[in-house]
């Protein structure tokens, strides 16, 4: 016999099959129920991954009407990711994390006037220019 090989008895493969099908039993039971459960949590409005609705068709609908809304904004990232080499740095300016790198727009009147930040620090900033509108609107 070739090494590492035997022979199961009859009885031990009697064990082995009742085993498989109670494994696979169970497992098609437990399938169900986190299929029933997870089926009803995460459908719709209450999955991770919804947005709204917006499929591709619409989501190229919105793009469109974001670049005649906003064309100062829209220039100034087309503008600026022509001369990305150029402008991005290596790391954040105000973490100097080198991970995560994206591009700020102070003001879009001058669309090469770039800051380089990390997605944590361009969402701060972000936040604290949306409080600041918020207090002078009060």
């Amino acid at each position: 016999m070739p090494t590492g090989y035997y022979k199961r008895s009859e009885k031990q493969l009697m064990r082995l099959r009742k085993w498989a099908k109670d494994v696979a039993k169970k497992s098609e039971e437990q399938k169900q129920k986190i299929g029933k459960s997870v089926s009803t949590t995460v459908i719709g409005k209450n999955n991770p991954n919804w947005k709204g609705g917006v499929t591709r068709a619409t989501s190229l609908q919105y793009h469109k009407e974001w670049k005649m809304k906003y064309p100062k904004k829209h220039k100034a990232h087309i503008l600026a990711r022509m001369f990305q080499a150029k402008i991005k740095k290596n790391n954040c300016e105000m973490c100097r994390n080198e991970r995560s790198l994206e591009m700020h727009h102070p003001d879009y009147t001058q669309p090469l006037n770039v800051k380089t930040l990390c997605s944590k620090c361009h969402k701060s900033i972000h936040r604290q220019l949306k409080y600041s509108l918020l207090n002078q609107v009060r």
